[in-house]
């Protein structure tokens, strides 16, 4: 792909959305297995418990929210470029999609590396339904090195 369709703001964008979506859903996937087996990595969740003093509850919740309100920004971001003209962009795009749906059922169905025998995290399900919360998903995440990506919209 020429670097003039690699740099446009939207590409960069939706590339870097994929980064955070794909970290952030190990750091939520991995954070049960690693309690359970007292890793003491630091991760989204153990970030989010410590910087704004949360209990794990409250600190995976915060951590599933923020997933949601990137994976929200993605999808509409993406929904302005359905067919670009470009093959190898297009390519690309569908190349991000597939990888963040490829994740999710790797991560979730196809590998017991995230299992814990002691921790239940039971909002870590695929669902086609948006929570009741779905509004709140709207809101940009407010860590302004990410905030940008909302200007697309």
């Amino acid at each position: 792909m020429p670097a003039e369709v690699r740099e446009r703001e939207e590409v960069r964008a939706l590339t870097d959305m994929t980064a955070v979506l794909l970290a952030w859903d190990n750091d939520i996937y991995s954070y049960a297995a690693e309690i359970d087996k007292h890793v003491e990595e630091i991760n989204l969740v153990t970030s989010l418990a410590h910087h704004w003093s949360l209990d794990s509850h409250e600190a995976i919740t915060q951590a599933v929210n923020m997933r949601n309100q990137v994976m929200r920004c993605y999808e509409q971001v993406r929904a302005k470029y359905p067919a670009t003209g470009d093959e190898a962009l297009e390519r690309y795009l569908t190349g991000l999609d597939k990888l963040i749906r490829g994740h999710l059922d790797w991560a979730l169905e196809r590998t017991r590396r995230y299992s814990s025998e002691q921790v239940e995290l039971t909002a870590l399900t695929l669902t086609e339904k948006l929570p009741s919360r779905a509004a709140d998903f709207a809101q940009p995440v407010e860590l302004p090195t990410l905030r940008w990506w909302w200007n697309l919209l």
